[in-house]
């Protein structure tokens, strides 16, 4: 009787061993494909946050660019936001820029955007050749004493017969 309780138990304990090989197999090809799975999320991350530095670095191909389409600001305070003109054209162009509040924004408060190089809200850059880049700040602001809320600054590019537009949502807390 002792040797068949030996047996068992060394029966027992080759079952127990190979169930516990086949359940750390399996945990390991699961988490082998885990890994597979988060690399290839950050493969993607780290391509699409580098197409976001372009954008932002004016490495953008498109006429219009701005380095942020929204932005929170303090009541009181100011703000910048840089904006990128490229001629894609063949030809040398001038171009007018324009920073508005939107119709939805006039009036409610005293938040207002400005080009900071023109001191105003229109802004002419004359003569970029084909291919050529030139960047302006766009300066959003409050007094101060203008309501919470959504804002919006409309930015308008024209040159030639073409127009152009994008806009910066503000929250202003």
């Amino acid at each position: 009787m002792n040797k068949k309780g030996a047996i068992e138990l060394s029966m027992t304990t080759i079952i127990i061993i190979v169930i516990g090989v086949t359940i750390l197999s399996l945990g390991l090809v699961w988490i082998n494909s885990l890994m597979g799975q988060i690399g290839d999320l950050t493969d993607k991350a780290i391509s699409g946050g580098q197409k976001q530095v372009e954008d932002l670095m004016g490495q953008s191909d498109e006429t219009l660019n701005l380095y942020s389409n929204s932005i929170d600001l303090k009541r009181g305070d100011y703000t910048q936001v840089g904006v990128v003109v490229y001629n894609k054209e063949g030809t040398a162009q001038d171009f007018t820029l324009k920073a508005e509040m939107g119709s939805l924004s006039a009036g409610k408060g005293d938040v207002d955007c400005l080009i900071a190089e023109a001191e105003g809200h229109e802004d002419s850059i004359s003569g970029i050749v084909s291919g050529e880049k030139k960047s302006r700040i766009i300066l959003i602001s409050d007094e101060g004493s203008s309501p919470l809320g959504l804002y919006t600054c409309i930015v308008t590019l024209q040159y030639g017969q073409k127009t152009e537009e994008t806009s910066i949502t503000i929250n202003l807390e």
